[in-house]
């Protein structure tokens, strides 16, 4: 219990460093605190940020060879993000109808997201279902990141991140809700930001 407390308190020492707390994200407050620009200043350094996606997407490519990578490349989230195509030797598509209509209408990645202001990583399945002949064609659900995959797969991005200095938030701690803190998507009075928004993405709330 006391190594989870301890952590939780160092990575809420590293979330108030770039989010200030009581204060709306549409404020001039927000925009101007120190927080927000520092912030800012990590999200806005495109040379740093090709050059770590680079080597993250190669290591993520060797782990898993017989697996499409998709890197993601918007800059704008305090993380890089990748998916993994857990559909052996399949290739992405240019159409994702198409794709999932070579896929039976089901489709699973495993997501991939490294902080850019922590040395944390997350990761868990996504699955995708697609049904033409329904009104809301597009259903989505998440999974553990071994719902599909060998451990093994698993245990190896693990080892691989470790020596580089990454470890792995685990779900619990993911999920733990951040009081006061709003970001540009999620608001503080609705208690909606958790650990894993802030290290990682807003954009993303239906994580596993």
């Amino acid at each position: 219990m006391d190594n989870k407390w301890n952590e939780y308190k160092k990575i809420l020492k590293i979330i108030e460093k770039y989010y200030p707390k009581e204060c709306a994200f549409i404020s001039q407050e927000y925009l101007d605190s120190k927080e927000y620009k520092k912030l800012k200043r990590i999200i806005n350094d495109a040379v740093f940020f090709r050059q770590k996606e680079k080597e993250y997407y190669e290591m993520i490519c060797s782990i898993f060879s017989q697996y499409h990578v998709k890197r993601w490349d918007n800059m704008t989230y305090p993380c890089f993000q990748f998916s993994v195509l857990l559909h052996k030797n399949q290739s992405i598509l240019d159409d994702d109808v198409e794709l999932m209509d070579e896929l039976g209408g089901r489709r699973y990645n495993l997501e991939i997201f490294i902080s850019r202001i922590s040395n944390y990583f997350y990761v868990y399945t996504s699955e995708h279902i697609y049904c033409k002949e329904q009104i809301e064609n597009w259903m989505f659900k998440s999974h553990s990141a071994t719902f599909l995959l060998e451990k093994k797969y698993i245990n190896r991005l693990r080892k691989e991140m470790k020596k580089i200095g990454m470890n792995k938030l685990n779900r619990t701690m993911a999920h733990i809700k951040i009081p006061f803190i709003e970001t540009e998507l999620l608001p503080s009075r609705n208690h909606e930001v958790e650990i894993f928004n802030c290290l990682f993405s807003d954009m993303v709330i239906d994580y596993y």
